[in-house]
């Protein structure tokens, strides 16, 4: 038996139900949004901005769902229309500089992270992703400082308190990294990665580092391989490999090639 390709409750079978008023419409997306139902939540979000556009907060939540369905270039417009409503907008700006910082626009990123800031000077998450972008640019000091200001104003914000234990951790100031990872346990107790982070620091092995973790780092790794590659490593193999093909006569040359595997460096 063949499925139906349209749930019921698709966006295209909700459009002659959906509410027309904008508080009800609002309502929806946001419990879609905490069902993590982040395809239908756009859909409400969308139909909310479109019976209201002058609600800048909306654009937000509309470009913060569409981040989570992976539509990227959308979510960017999204956060724009919002400007475009409230061009003092502090979490609009800050949410852009994520997408910058994502694409490793660093320069840009930090911009819109202080413009948050000029708009919305005790907006803690636009202080602890100066310091992310701080430490990535290699401003240790400054990066500490502002992952601080972030907990000074919100004290629960276990993100901080790992990328302050990050750094400690880095730094070799292993008694502080201690103690913020265990801060932020006890706000997320079921943070695997922390823990796992912790336990390398007092020696406690266990037989294989948490699938988190893992994904966390090769994740975290994707979005700058390229450029670590090339421009930190001088990745020149590909370059190397075409030049000696080229080199050899036409009877050398071979009609199909093998490469074993990444990092093995065997081809044939």
């Amino acid at each position: 038996m063949e499925k139906n390709n349209q749930s019921s409750n698709s966006p295209v079978n909700l459009v002659d139900e959906c509410p027309e008023n904008f508080e009800d419409c609002l309502a929806l997306a946001e419990a879609q949004l905490e069902a993590c139902d982040y395809r239908l939540a756009c859909f409400y979000f969308e139909r909310a901005i479109l019976i209201n556009p002058t609600c800048s907060s909306t654009h937000n939540e509309l470009g913060l769902a569409l981040e989570q369905e992976g539509r990227i270039s959308e979510a960017m417009r999204s956060y724009k229309a919002g400007l475009l409503v409230d061009p003092r907008f502090a979490e609009a700006h800050n949410n852009i500089g994520n997408l910058l910082h994502a694409e490793g626009n660093l320069e840009d990123a930090l911009k819109s992270y202080k413009k948050a800031l000029k708009y919305d000077s005790l907006l803690a998450p636009a202080y602890n992703n100066i310091g992310n972008v701080k430490l990535e640019l290699g401003q240790t000091k400054s990066a500490k400082k502002n992952f601080q200001r972030a907990l000074e104003l919100d004290s629960k914000m276990t993100e901080a308190y790992i990328n302050l234990g990050n750094l400690f951790k880095d730094s070799g100031e292993a008694k502080e990294a201690v103690r913020h990872y265990k801060k932020a346990l006890r706000l997320d107790p079921d943070d695997l990665t922390t823990q796992h982070n912790l336990n390398a620091i007092l020696g406690k092995t266990t037989e294989r580092a948490p699938t988190q973790y893992v994904k966390e780092v090769f994740d975290d790794y994707a979005a700058r391989f390229e450029s670590h590659l090339v421009d930190e490593l001088g990745y020149k193999m590909p370059l190397i490999l075409r030049e000696t093909v080229d080199s050899w006569s036409r009877e050398q040359q071979f009609q199909q090639g093998l490469d074993i595997g990444c990092g093995t460096g065997i081809c044939g």
